[in-house]
């Protein structure tokens, strides 16, 4: 899990699951613990449930504060940081920012989507990207392959 700033003051809220690659992301335009677990239940635990594993974030205050330490605990759920100011020991979620942002900026440059809607389309094609045994996250976690929109 992590937040990613596209803008100034502008983020996105970016979860990965491990094991299938499956992302989740939603705009933030605060970076406050409150807002971070509200949209975390939003998007994850009201969709595919707490993690069993528990969460890897980085050292960001928004994640270690009380709210989401509480959040967690309630979940039942793990919670483990990386080192701080060391980003490459959350490599797989730093280079799906990497994607999921230049696919962000493509759809706003050749569209007049906003934000919200550029970013669910993002997720949307990273999640039905085959990956290199010839699955893509959504048939792996849900088990069938959702048909990807096609954008012009």
């Amino acid at each position: 899990m992590d937040l990613h700033e596209i803008d100034h003051n502008f983020y996105y809220l970016h979860v990965i699951d491990l094991f299938s690659r499956l992302s989740a992301a939603a705009i933030i335009r605060r970076k406050d613990s409150k807002v971070i677990v509200d949209k975390f239940m939003q998007i994850w635990v009201g969709v595919y449930g707490a993690p069993e594993v528990g969460v890897y974030t980085d050292n960001g205050g928004e994640f270690n504060s009380q709210i989401f330490r509480d959040m967690a605990e309630n979940l039942n759920m793990s919670v483990k940081t990386t080192a701080g100011y060391s980003p490459w020991s959350n490599g797989v979620v730093e280079r799906h920012n990497i994607t999921l942002t230049e696919t962000i900026n493509k759809m706003r440059e050749s569209s007049n989507l906003s934000w919200e809607t550029s970013v669910s389309w993002a997720v949307h094609a990273k999640n039905s990207l085959l990956n290199v045994y010839g699955y893509s996250p959504y048939q792996i976690v849900l088990k069938e392959p959702k048909h990807a929109i096609v954008y012009s």
